[in-house]
């Protein structure tokens, strides 16, 4: 998230607090970005990033759309090219979002995660091989973390040693000795 929030606030909202409603998914939840910049034209706008629903992208504090199309550029640039900071933001969506879906079923909690990482993708025009590596780390860290997804580690007659990975739902199961790599890219493909 750093390449996202550098000099910023970043915060997850639903701008509903002090209404004692409870903040969940389908709420108007999305993300909402303040530039905090010393550059006085960027200094205090705001973006809101929906989440939820189908709204565009929002700016508040700014009155040039060639500033608006440079924020939405910059932060496009760094998810399609910069890999650690799509994964941070990807870590940090993922958890956003399971958190305000954590109450409801599994199939409707997975659906949340999907349809907001499609949200992404339009938002910022992310090339389809993003919008699928999101999709894919969603989908595999909701299994994980639901348990159906087991490592194991084990050592070869060389000592080298190397990883499993099941998938139960699925019925497959992934090797090799790099454990991020099995975690974070989605190689089963069906």
């Amino acid at each position: 998230m750093k390449g996202l929030i550098k000099g910023q606030t970043l915060r997850f909202d639903a701008h509903d607090s002090g209404s004692g409603k409870p903040v969940s998914w389908g709420s108007g939840l999305h993300l909402h970005k303040i530039m905090n910049d010393t550059n006085k034209k960027l200094n205090k706008v705001e973006v809101l990033i929906p989440l939820d629903n189908e709204q565009e992208l929002q700016f508040r504090n700014s009155y040039d759309k060639g500033l608006e199309n440079t924020i939405k550029n910059e932060i496009s640039n760094v998810l399609n090219k910069d890999i650690q900071k799509r994964k941070e933001f990807a870590q940090t969506l993922y958890k956003q979002i399971e958190r305000f879906s954590i109450h409801m079923a599994e199939n409707e909690r997975l659906e949340n995660l999907l349809s907001g990482a499609d949200r992404i993708a339009k938002h910022f025009n992310l090339s389809p091989q993003i919008k699928e590596y999101f999709k894919n780390y969603f989908e595999d860290y909701f299994h994980q973390s639901n348990n159906k997804i087991f490592v194991t580690a084990h050592q070869d007659k060389f000592r080298n040693i190397y990883f499993i990975m099941q998938d139960i739902d699925r019925k497959m199961i992934k090797v090799g000795a790099d454990l991020e790599l099995l975690q974070e890219e989605n190689l089963f493909k069906e």
